[in-house]
């Protein structure tokens, strides 16, 4: 992919709305609590002002549409040799695919119903608790696994 045409990828008009948008509220927020004078805004993009929260397969609609971005990477990873993209335009495609998810999944976690809240944190709660199967001991397990095979191999 090194040798295909970095033209293949681009900065995505929502990705590009959504930075300018909280930059922009980043600023207020500063100043508001720098100076005192305002009261400190609930973050919601413009574009959801009026979104309905009970629409939830469609609550990402307009702010974190990803279509344009997916569509960008599809290209750039279809086409091979130089007709295609280059690395570079894959992680640019994926980095603001993955912010703008990481933003939607907080956005739809702070609009979530008091049972979908429970139910979530007590499905964290049990497995981050789980004596065998937890995310933790998994971790730990990897990471030994890893100095066990270092050990093997220098031997």
């Amino acid at each position: 992919m090194a040798h295909g045409d970095p033209g293949k990828s681009k900065v995505a008009a929502n990705f590009k709305k959504r930075i300018e948008e909280l930059t922009e509220k980043a600023k207020k927020q500063s100043d508001s609590f720098r100076y005192f004078n305002d009261r400190r805004d609930w973050h919601t993009p413009e574009d959801m002002k009026d979104a309905n929260l009970l629409d939830i397969p469609g609550l990402h609609e307009p702010a974190w549409n990803r279509n344009e971005i997916n569509q960008v990477y599809a290209d750039v990873v279809s086409q091979p040799g130089k007709d295609g993209g280059t690395s570079g335009g894959l992680v640019q495609m994926k980095t603001q695919c993955d912010f703008m998810a990481v933003e939607e999944r907080g956005w739809r976690l702070r609009h979530a119903s008091l049972v979908r809240s429970a139910c979530m944190a007590h499905g964290r709660m049990n497995l981050h608790s789980h004596e065998t199967r937890s995310a933790f001991v998994r971790l730990m397990n990897v990471v030994t696994g890893i100095q066990l095979l270092s050990a093997q191999h220098s031997n």
